[in-house]
């Protein structure tokens, strides 16, 4: 993964939304340095299998932040969104009656995988075990190796799932509840971070592409699936 282009492309985005007329950038926070020292000092103590994919990113970045709502949004007004702050917290999401259209909250590094999460602690010591692609997997296994990275919602997230079994770390979602990952697509990180990359972070891209009904599926695509062409018209609020 080209990480610098990456950052560049994260910054052009920027640039692009608080350029656009109908777009009220709240917040955008795209935290660039060089963090290998700190990262493989990270890494020693964790003792995880964590894919390359992930270790490139936060090599440069420890987190990125965006908020952004449509100036057609409903709930939309200037007053209020100048009013509003937004608190980029693991497990603190505030919405203040305030609703955006775009939101991205990768966190840090540090927060990712050592925060504990009470909710994810508690359905570990449930008896059932999970569903998750084809397998039936103990729940004290299945929520022990949940790391969400990138909190959209109370209880809506994206997280690393480290599946022992395969020593792959997968992307999966969830989409108001922590304890029902069943309605999510199985994807990979790289993708993903083209995906709301090059869609803004629109919350509704996430349940287009990666909430899939009925049968779970896997998804692993690769990361230049996603391009410019993905860029949404927000001329319109309908597109957001």
């Amino acid at each position: 993964m080209d990480i610098e282009q990456y950052i560049i492309s994260w910054l052009e985005a920027e640039d692009d939304l608080r350029a656009h007329k109908k777009v009220d950038v709240i917040e955008c926070n795209i935290d660039q340095n060089d963090y290998e020292k700190t990262l493989l000092e990270n890494l020693s103590k964790l003792q995880l299998n964590i894919s390359q994919d992930i270790i490139d990113f936060y090599k440069y970045l420890n987190g990125i932040q965006l908020c952004w709502i449509h100036k057609d949004h409903p709930n939309y007004s200037s007053a209020i969104s100048e009013s509003i702050t937004y608190h980029f917290e693991p497990q603190e999401f505030v919405f203040e009656s305030f609703v955006c259209s775009g939101y991205v909250n990768i966190l840090p590094f540090e927060e990712v995988f050592f925060t504990q999460w009470d909710e994810l602690k508690q359905l570990s010591t449930l008896r059932k075990p999970v569903n998750f692609n084809g397998k039936n997997i103990p729940a004290s296994d299945f929520y022990n190796s949940i790391y969400p990275f990138d909190v959209f919602g109370l209880y809506h997230t994206s997280a690393f799932f480290l599946d022992s079994s395969s020593k792959e770390v997968w992307v999966i979602f969830s989409f108001g509840d922590f304890k029902d990952f069943s309605e999510s697509v199985i994807t990979d990180f790289e993708s993903y971070l083209f995906m709301i990359l090059y869609k803004r972070g629109l919350l509704k891209a996430r349940k287009k592409y990666y909430q899939h009904g009925k049968v779970q599926r896997l998804i692993k695509t690769p990361a230049n699936i996603w391009s410019i062409r993905d860029i949404p018209n927000l001329d319109t609020y309908q597109n957001t």
